[in-house]
């Protein structure tokens, strides 16, 4: 996934695999590799010409630390679906969808390769219900991810 500042590029891949080729109006760009092993990266701001060279990124890839944990509903843990996780930039949540994991037996999951900052996880492509929410620094982390109960408080305390 590539995201640029301006519009979206027609894009082609290119004939090595993990590679592509987009064509570019001439402008300024700023690039964000992602992939699921590794943290998010920045490249640019970069200014394309009309009649200029091939420009190369290479990204510098980090390692980034993990969000883990186990997916529980009513204190039991999810054996089956996904974790959508999303970062909050510029007062903005942006979805991951390089980061999405599989939860795996008893409930476990594991997302890798963050960046520091706030994230919050899904338990729906469509954003929603938030299952979590945590601050990344430095260091793993882990966090249950808990959906949301549909019995009314009243029938819960019976």
């Amino acid at each position: 996934e590539v995201l640029w500042w301006r519009l979206w590029p027609r894009e082609s891949h290119g004939p090595i695999p993990g590679t592509f080729r987009a064509f570019l109006s001439p402008g300024r760009y700023r690039f964000r590799a992602t992939c699921e092993r590794y943290a998010d990266t920045e490249i640019g701001p970069i200014e394309i010409a009309a009649d200029g060279p091939l420009v190369r990124l290479s990204p510098s890839w980090h390692e980034g630390v993990a969000v883990s944990g186990r997916v529980l509903l009513h204190g039991l843990p999810v054996h089956d679906g996904w974790v959508y996780p999303q970062r909050l930039e510029g007062g903005r949540w942006r979805s991951l969808a390089a980061k999405e994991v599989f939860i795996e037996h008893g409930g476990a999951y594991r997302v890798a390769g963050l960046s520091p900052g706030r994230y919050r996880f899904a338990g729906t492509s469509r954003r929603l219900p938030i299952l979590g929410e945590i601050e990344v620094a430095d260091r793993d982390v882990y966090l249950d991810l808990v959906h949301p109960s549909v019995l009314s408080p009243a029938k819960r305390s019976r």
